[in-house]
């Protein structure tokens, strides 16, 4: 035999080693079944039966050697090999019973072993020995702005339910209050007063038009504004007033002038200052110089104006102001130095002759000079360009003295696009404190896209300053952003009217019941009393006594008045009493009735889609949720099963190392996706701590370690952080099977590479700090059917040519939108 096929050995020797996810326990499928009955078909002889499969593995006693022995000798008789031969369809039918019975064979065996198994009900079956409960669906927590109407509290019962619209393919979602809570009209919303830069910007630049407060401007088209920036003065005539909608939202005037104003670096917004004259003054017309140089003889040599004579006494004008000199067209703005009530000689001193009736003077009378009074200013810089004489009266009814400025509008610039805790935060004052409330201490801060925060906070009704506490801000929010403060805490869950489950029979052990409504409502809530980290909204009554759930009935006695609750492969509930000897048995006669909500799921709808009252309440007027769900987490998955169930065992309801602290913030029900467990410096405590990172849709640092704290001594040092992403960006080169299209192909490497349950680029699979080997990459990739060959790797535009890629501490990979299949992003 010169052939490896030409030696047929069946059944294959079986050899299973540990640690597979895959058992090769299948011994053979339709070819190989049908081969085998055709060559033991071809025996001739017995001399062969030695080496016959059947001879050594199935018969083994003497006795059934012989009759097998028989058998062959008259098989051994039979020629037929025609397809349409009696024999051949009945050796086909056999090969083909043996392959399902290999199959299911194989089936079974898998289900057999946790790290094997697939179905829920085999895992659930496995890791029950071990004692440990898998974790139900968990509800999703939210907290939500409410408005109430009026000016008095409102009460808020226990059981007031809002209600989520439908989204992504899901129903709309009930979300109830816990507690009864009060709130007050006046903490409904405030808005932040916008922020806005002290300076117009670091560099200079030329200007024309000017934003202003809306309601401030008082010039339309062409009026004549003076334009001061610092201690400079421009004039300009109003080309337009039009409203306009800022970059932050907020609505301006926008004032556009004629000509073009220089703003130097660093200005000050509030040394910019837009002003209008209102009061027109002529200059002194009856005699001559109405203005002049300061100085006698400076017109040869230097032809301007310094000083101007108003037409009468004007009080509105005093040194210091600003005034516009018109003269033509041509505008000149400058300050006055001095203002002062001056004597123009309207006629000389004479003296009238008296004559006698004849030509004799028989007497001279003096008469004085005749004087008026007029208002005389100086101004800085002086008016260039009147070189017309002193003497000239014409040309003082050419110049206007434009006076007495007053506000045309209020310049300013946009505000702040965005805001971050850091930013100095206020509220328009006065702020209205309610008498019959508290003040909050959670606040809600709103941007204009309808996305928001919740942190705990404190407002000061006497300045309006907001003082904002808690973790740093997921992002920066969007300007204009309101304050809400009546902030009300609420799970998922819909609360079922009394449900009556059955009537006791003292004849049954461990009577069971099952919820009618499914799934039940689970909330957090981890201290000691409540190893799992859950509390169970179900409440059950027997002939009106409530009765207590336990988790388990181990270590109860006959007479305690206890139930255990557990989920069924429908993911129903099954509420189950004792059976006398743990835990006491129900009565016959007895009539249990249930009370509890239900729903749950990790699917929570997004910021600001809880807009409904589900129940009415007076005074309550509307709710919003600008902060979205969290907390909210589906049934264990099978792959969290086979990890944590076995590392739970080991906790025996303490943790004592860092792999039992993995394992306990793992099992959380808040929806933890991925944990990582190191023992490190904390800058927060000051000393070695054991540090947590977990990566969740939303914040249960405080949740996870108050779960923590109740496996631990006092005195652990422990911190818990979320995880932070890392942004990644991969580009992969594939050479795909020319027989198959490269769109499925490429879109078979996306699934391996990113699809949450098993991609090993999830953060999930991944995990947290971990590395990413470049021989995983390429194992992953060459495991898709239809890839040829990985031609190009690289990470963040540079070859990928390191044996792998590690993450910081509390980090881990994020590659959204960022693996580039042949150039491809989708």
């Amino acid at each position: 035999m010169n052939c490896i096929c030409d030696d047929f050995r069946f059944p294959p020797d079986v050899q299973i080693v540990a640690g597979l996810t895959h058992l090769p326990r299948q011994v053979g499928t339709f070819a190989e079944f049908r081969r085998a009955l055709l060559r033991a078909a071809s025996i001739r002889t017995t001399a062969l039966l030695e080496k016959h499969p059947l001879w050594s593995l199935r018969y083994l006693t003497e006795r059934d050697r012989a009759g097998l022995k028989k058998a062959i000798e008259a098989f051994g008789q039979w020629r037929g090999r025609h397809a349409e031969d009696f024999g051949m369809m009945l050796i086909e039918m056999w090969a083909y019973v043996c392959d399902l019975t290999s199959f299911y064979d194989s089936v079974f065996a898998h289900e057999s072993y946790l790290r094997t198994a697939v179905r829920r009900d085999s895992l659930r079956k496995l890791v029950d020995p071990l004692g440990y409960i898998p974790r139900p669906a968990v509800a999703a927590l939210a907290e939500l702005a409410v408005f109430a109407d009026g000016r008095r509290a409102v009460s808020l019962p226990i059981g007031t339910a809002f209600s989520s619209g439908a989204f992504s393919g899901h129903p709309p979602q009930v979300f109830e209050l816990g507690l009864q809570t009060r709130i007050h009209p006046l903490l409904n919303e405030w808005t932040l007063l916008p922020l806005r830069r002290t300076t117009f910007g670091s560099s200079g630049a030329y200007r024309q038009t000017f934003l202003c407060e809306l309601g401030s401007v008082s010039v339309k088209d062409g009026d004549l504004v003076l334009m001061k920036v610092g201690s400079a003065r421009y004039t300009a005539t109003v080309a337009s007033v039009k409203p306009q909608e800022g970059a932050d939202h907020l609505s301006y005037s926008a004032v556009t002038l004629s000509t073009w104003i220089w703003i130097p670096g660093g200005t000050p917004v509030s040394s910019v200052k837009l002003l209008k004259p209102t009061i027109k003054a002529s200059l002194w017309s009856q005699t001559s110089p109405a203005f002049g140089p300061l100085y006698a003889g400076e017109w040869a040599t230097a032809p301007y104006a310094t000083w101007f004579l108003l037409e009468s006494i004007t009080h509105a004008v005093k040194a210091g102001q600003d005034v516009i000199v018109e003269k033509s067209a041509t505008l000149h703005a400058a300050g006055i130095t001095e203002a002062t009530i001056s004597s123009v000689e309207l006629k000389a001193a004479s003296t009238v002759e008296i004559k006698d009736g004849g030509t004799t003077v028989i007497a001279k009378v003096p008469v004085p000079a005749v004087y008026a009074q007029s208002t005389r200013i100086t101004i800085q810089p002086h008016f260039p360009g009147l070189n017309l004489p002193a003497a000239s009266i014409s040309a003082a009814s050419e110049v206007t003295i434009h006076h007495a400025f007053v506000s045309a509008g209020k310049v300013t610039i946009e505000a702040l696009t965005e805001i971050d805790r850091t930013d100095p935060m206020d509220v328009k004052r006065p702020v209205d404190r309610p008498r019959d409330a508290s003040p909050p201490g959670k606040f809600q801060l709103e941007d204009v896209n309808g996305e928001g925060v919740t942190r705990p906070g404190s407002l000061s009704f006497t300045t309006g300053q907001l003082t904002i506490q808690g973790d740093p801000w997921p992002g920066k929010l969007a300007t204009p952003v309101k304050l809400l403060g009546n902030i009300i805490s609420t799970s998922r869950g819909e609360t079922v009217k009394p449900e009556t489950l059955g009537v006791g029979d003292s004849s049954i052990a461990n009577q069971s019941f099952t919820l009618k409504k499914s799934p039940l409502t689970y909330l957090p809530s981890p201290s000691e009393n409540t190893p799992s980290g859950l509390t169970s909204t179900l409440k059950v009554y027997v002939d009106g006594l409530q009765w207590t759930e336990v988790p388990s009935f181990y270590g109860h006695k006959p007479e305690e008045e206890i139930y255990i609750v557990r989920q069924n492969d429908k993911n129903e509930s099954v509420v189950t009493f004792g059976d006398g000897a743990l835990g006491r048995r129900l009565n016959t006669g007895v009539v249990v009735v249930a009370y509890y909500r239900f729903g749950v799921g990790g699917a929570m709808p997004p910021a600001g889609s809880i807009t409904q009252i589900a129940k009415p309440v007076k005074g309550l007027k509307s709710v919003r949720s600008p902060v979205a769900p969290y907390g909210g987490a589906d049934e264990e998955a099978g792959s969290s099963l086979r990890k944590f169930a076995p590392r739970s065992a080991l906790l025996l309801g303490r943790a004592v190392s860092l792999p039992d602290l993995e394992a306990a913030a793992a099992s959380y029900v808040g929806g933890v996706r991925a944990v990582a467990a190191e023992w490190r410096w904390s800058h927060t405590l000051q000393l070695p701590a054991a540090h947590i990172w977990y990566l969740a849709d939303g914040d249960l640092s405080e949740l996870i370690l108050n779960k923590l704290r109740s496996l631990t001594q006092p005195d652990t040092p422990i911190q818990v952080e979320r995880a932070v992403a890392t942004s990644a960006r991969l580009s992969i080169q594939l050479a795909c099977d020319p027989k198959r299209f490269e769109t499925d192909v490429l879109a078979a490497v996306r699934t391996a590479l990113t699809t949450v349950e098993s991609g090993l680029l999830a953060p999930e699979i991944l995990g947290i700090g971990k590395t990413l080997f470049r021989s995983q990459l390429f194992n992953a990739v060459l495991n898709v059917i239809g890839v040829t060959a990985v031609t190009g790797l690289s990470y963040w535009y540079s070859p990928f040519s390191n044996f792998g890629i590690k993450a910081p501490a509390g980090h881990y990979f994020d590659f959204t939108n960022r693996v580039y299949l042949n150039g491809r992003n989708a």
